[in-house]
């Protein structure tokens, strides 16, 4: 018997490691030093951590005299809104501001095929770019199944025969790959991945189409109209300014109206996506409440989605949203719904080539989980073409249509300019073709940019623009209510926020069907219909904006940040924060380097003091609100940076407590 040789072995081992390299830890390499720390940090026992009790803060804020030391003089109460008055261009800014960011993406390959409405094609100008014939080139699909908000499931493969094949109406995305037609002996017998590795393969995606859904309501009288809401991640009313000027421009050209006074309701995209389709306040992020165990379902603990009250009434509802490792209202394992919430919803999609497809992505934006390019070209021309096939397609039926793009702004403030040429485009081709002659269009943003690393936000017009997403409306050209007209172009100049969006779709949905109005009546609601009039003076409360997140400059004074007491209440805060983080026994102390900026605001029974600062640790960046009102004080710290690697220590039952601590 031959004895096995030790460098053979060896040689085996590495390849092996580099084989599962390639295939497993390659496309995640950013994430590689997290998952560590979180995979040692999983099966240690779970440690009881205390709420801050904010002891040290409350007792200064006893003190004879408190916030009369910030004033130095009376406050007039604030008596309406005065909004800032923001220049896009301010000298602030400009140094954050640039121009188009340069994007290649990788070129390995032709787009050998595409999608276009519900069908698959085999793209013939590619295939001559590689000097072959359509013979020469054997292409293969696979559907997405959805099963639930964390699984999907690929199914068998299919060969597409022919030069395209209609696509099924239960499925909205295709895995494919391409090879050439002489190597179809080798594909029927190696493993895929293999077949990958040894160069088979000349090309492989992943393409979103629109199914057709038979049996869908047809608009049959004037009062009938679609709705379709695009968000795009973290947009500024002046940063739109700067990013989306012909975007803009076509939608002002159309009767569209751009509202001045949007403010967000929350911090980040949770709050003001539960205002905007829920109506409700969205109170604390589900998997942030402490002790909570098991799966949280927003469509069994909380009031329907307006996209399940418009499909009640026979609308068919879509969604599409990118950035699936932090959607809007899901978390794998901790979040999500227990029925699918829209009839067409690309989630599998995204899912699938964030969990099990990442090689299929390039180009990170940011330091971590958002990407521009998807294969050879930008991510956000397959997501185009799918709306716009789908607005297309239905454009005589009526729909709800809910789009949220994160992946090119949640971590880079100039990348909306990618989106503008192609987005004026098809909006205008739209708008040429009818397309939206019956359909409510909302372009608008959750809120503005808030990453810190960059200290944009750390400027007073950052942080205002924080405040201020931008909002676009264009009504469609068949709605002929005066009076309704009047109203949502006079509330343009007014404070408005995401709850006014609310009911907004509400009223919509009525004057579809007058029946839904029992549905709506029992529903938490807050805010006031753009269809009807809104005070001229109306003030944050009023339009239940929390003053943390109101930019109206009525009774707000400026402090400087070397202000003694502005760094007492600083280390008070820290202080007590850290001492809530004591028992978990892996956390940095968090020691203040610097305050940035501090603001008071005055009004009537409430007493608010916002301060921007750096801690000597990581130099990580917080905001924290300390505010007192109707005689209660209470404090929000919130983490400006990104925390995923300097709050990786802590194991996930307590995720909540990571922008909070930083590892040893």
């Amino acid at each position: 018997m031959p004895r096995i040789k030790w460098s053979f072995c060896v040689k085996s081992l590495v390849f092996v490691s580099l084989l599962s390299w390639y295939f497993v830890l390659r496309p995640k390499t950013e994430q590689i030093s997290a998952e560590i720390k979180f995979f040692l940090n999983r099966f240690s026992s779970s440690v009881p951590v205390p709420n801050p009790s904010w002891s040290n803060v409350l007792q200064l804020t006893r003190e004879p005299r408190f916030w009369e030391v910030f004033s130095g003089t009376e406050v007039s109460p604030v008596q309406g809104c005065s909004l800032p008055k923001l220049d896009p261009w301010h000298p602030d800014i400009l140094q954050y501001v640039s121009s188009v960011p340069q994007i290649s993406c990788r070129g390995n390959q032709e787009s050998l095929l595409y999608t276009s409405r519900n069908f698959l094609y085999k793209n013939q100008t590619a295939v001559k770019n590689l000097g072959l014939k359509s013979e020469d080139v054997s292409c293969t699909y696979s559907y997405l199944r959805y099963i639930d908000t964390d699984t999907y499931k690929i199914m068998s493969d299919l060969v597409l025969n022919g030069e395209r094949a209609k696509l099924l109406p239960e499925h909205t995305a295709v895995l494919t790959s391409c090879h050439l037609s002489k190597w179809n002996w080798i594909y029927l017998l190696l493993p895929k991945k293999l077949f990958r590795l040894f160069g088979f393969e000349i090309y492989r995606n992943m393409l979103s189409y629109v199914p057709e859904i038979k049996d869908t309501k047809v608009r049959d009288n004037q009062d009938e109209f679609s709705v379709f809401t695009l968000i795009f991640d973290s947009v500024s009313q002046m940063n739109s300014f700067r990013s989306l000027p012909r975007t803009l421009r076509v939608m002002e050209d159309a009767g569209g109206v751009v509202f001045k006074g949007h403010h967000k309701v929350g911090h980040n995209t949770y709050p003001n996506v539960m205002a905007l389709l829920s109506g409700e306040n969205g109170g604390v992020w589900p998997p942030d409440i402490p002790d909570r165990q098991g799966m949280y379902y927003f469509d069994v603990e909380r009031q329907p989605l307006i996209s399940k009250l418009f499909q009640k009434y026979g609308y068919l509802t879509f969604n599409l949203e990118d950035m699936q490792l932090y959607g809007s209202l899901t978390r794998v394992g901790r979040v999500g719904f227990k029925n699918n919430p829209f009839q067409i919803n690309y989630r599998a999609m995204y899912w699938a080539i964030d969990q099990s497809y990442p090689d299929l992505r390039n180009n990170l934006v940011g330091k971590f989980g958002a990407y521009a390019c998807q294969q050879e070209k930008m991510a956000h021309t397959y997501q185009f073409r799918t709306i716009e096939d789908f607005l297309s397609m239905y454009k005589n039926h009526l729909y709800h249509a809910h789009v949220h793009l994160s992946e090119y702004v949640h971590n880079d403030v100039n990348m909306a300019k990618h989106y503008d040429k192609d987005l004026s485009g098809m909006l205008e081709r739209l708008i040429v073709a009818g397309s939206l002659n019956k359909t409510f269009v909302f372009l608008l943003s959750d809120h503005g940019y808030q990453r810190a690393e960059g200290h944009f936000v750390q400027t007073e017009q950052g942080g205002i623009e924080n405040n201020m997403p931008f909002l676009i409306v264009l009504p469609p050209s068949e709605f002929q209510d005066e009076r309704k007209l009047k109203n949502l172009r006079q509330n343009s100049d007014k404070l408005t926020s995401h709850f006014d969006i609310n009911q907004t779709l509400r009223d919509i949905l009525r004057m579809a069907s007058p029946a839904a109005d029992e549905d709506l009546r029992n529903l938490e609601g807050h805010g006031v219909s753009f269809f009807n009039t809104l005070h001229y003076n109306r003030t944050c409360k009023q339009a239940d904006i929390p003053a943390d997140y109101c930019s109206c400059v009525d009774g707000i004074t400026k402090i400087p940040p070397n202000h003694e007491s502005v760094a007492d209440v600083v280390s008070a805060i820290l202080i007590d924060r850290e001492e809530s983080l004591l028992p978990l026994g892996v956390c940095q102390p968090l020691k203040l380097r610097g305050v940035k900026d501090a603001w008071l605001k005055v009004d009537q029974d409430l007493k608010m003091l916002k301060l921007q600062f750096q801690i000597e640790a990581k130099f990580a960046e917080f905001e924290a609100v300390l505010k007192e009102e109707n005689g209660e004080v209470s404090v929000r710290l919130t983490r400006q940076d990104l925390y995923s690697e300097t709050g990786s220590c802590i194991p996930q039952d307590k995720e909540y407590l990571r922008p909070y601590c930083i590892c040893r």
